[in-house]
């Protein structure tokens, strides 16, 4: 929206030129979203206490119970906005991801508001669950495939390999797609149970994305790192801005002790916007990299159910996902977050170092 207006006053200012640049825009949109999160937080957190939207009882979290739950609204509302300022919005890469993140915000909202009001941690049935966001997917993933280059989506492309990489066609782009955006957006849920232990991993994961959306986007920045060049995905360095500023936000009232959580609401959109965004750059492979400490909490969960199921019931963790298993195990939990920002720092460095190893 103010893009536009930027290209219209450029005429009469020419100083006014510089907001038009990407790199300018992404800082200018990551602010603005930090700042408009920072500012409604107070009164949304109040809200969500007025409305009882808090955590359900937990047997080992028995303190956190009351503490407000959905507050993933203010990262999508101040991520929102944002981008609707300062992205152009004639890039179809903006309206899709922003549907996406809308999209999946519904379910994600829906399964916390029956959590709520059944007063249990179990929301909407997950099969349920399930199908309305591979529905989701498909819709979003369909529509990006009809209308990309196909020498884009056809090829699964692999890091530290420059020259090489795999004939997927439709039905594996399809594929492979649907899973990583089903996957992420419960395998952020899954991680989101500590006092700031989501939203970290989260804001190092769209950091390394942003860095390979701009040069993706940049014909000299690719060419020269042997990367695909994708016109106009640049843009979306501007939507990652505003979730790294709204993120920053949240993080402020999600830190130790915790005013708010981010709930369904946000972890489910966030996972799924964030996976799209991995799918539009073609880094897949290196979005599963970075993204291990989410990878990780959802196999715990995964092989928890399947111990349990076929080994007479044994439970292979003391709870599941890990990060309550580390709590019982007699961790601090301000231990336990720390070291799972310590390893997605990690995997986030491993992710800028293969930009070069090619």
């Amino acid at each position: 929206m103010l893009y536009e207006l930027i290209l219209i006053l450029v005429d009469y200012f020419s100083w006014i030129g510089a907001f038009g640049y990407i790199t300018t825009r992404v800082v200018i949109s990551l602010l603005f979203s930090f700042f408009i999160g920072i500012t409604i937080s107070p009164c949304i957190i109040v809200r969500l206490k007025q409305l009882r939207f808090h955590k359900t009882k937990s047997n080992i979290h028995m303190h956190k119970h009351g503490i407000p739950s959905m507050g993933g609204f203010i990262i999508l509302f101040s991520t929102i906005i944002s981008v609707i300022l300062w992205a152009d919005l004639s890039s179809f890469y903006i309206w899709v991801c922003l549907f996406t993140l809308i999209a999946f915000a519904v379910v994600g909202g829906l399964v916390d508001f029956l959590k709520i009001y059944n007063n249990s941690s179990k929301g909407l049935n997950n099969y349920y669950k399930v199908f309305f966001e591979f529905l989701i997917a498909l819709l979003v993933l369909s529509y990006v495939y009809i209308n990309s280059p196909q020498e884009y989506v056809n090829s699964l492309y692999l890091p530290f390999l420059k020259d090489f990489n795999l004939a997927i066609g439709v039905f594996g782009y399809l594929a492979i797609g649907i899973m990583i955006m089903i996957g992420s957006s419960n395998a952020i849920s899954y991680t989101d149970g500590l006092d700031g232990l989501v939203i970290v991993p989260v804001l190092l994961v769209v950091t390394v994305l942003s860095v390979y959306i701009y040069i993706s986007g940049n014909t000299v920045y690719s060419d020269y790192l042997h990367m695909l060049y994708i016109p106009n995905i640049g843009e979306l360095s501007i939507f990652c801005g505003a979730i790294l500023g709204s993120g920053l936000a949240f993080l402020w009232f999600n830190s130790h002790p915790a005013q708010v959580f981010m709930g369904d609401i946000g972890s489910v959109s966030l996972g799924a916007v964030l996976a799209l965004f991995a799918i539009l750059v073609r880094q897949e492979v290196v979005f599963l990299i970075v993204s291990g400490v989410f990878v990780i909490e959802a196999l715990s969960v995964l092989i928890q159910r399947l111990g349990y199921r076929f080994i007479n019931g044994k439970r292979i963790f003391k709870m599941a996902p890990l990060h309550h298993h580390y709590e019982l195990s007699g961790i601090y939990e301000s231990k336990v977050v720390i070291r799972f920002w310590i390893a997605s720092i990690i995997l986030a460095l491993i992710g800028l170092i293969m930009l070069k190893l090619r």
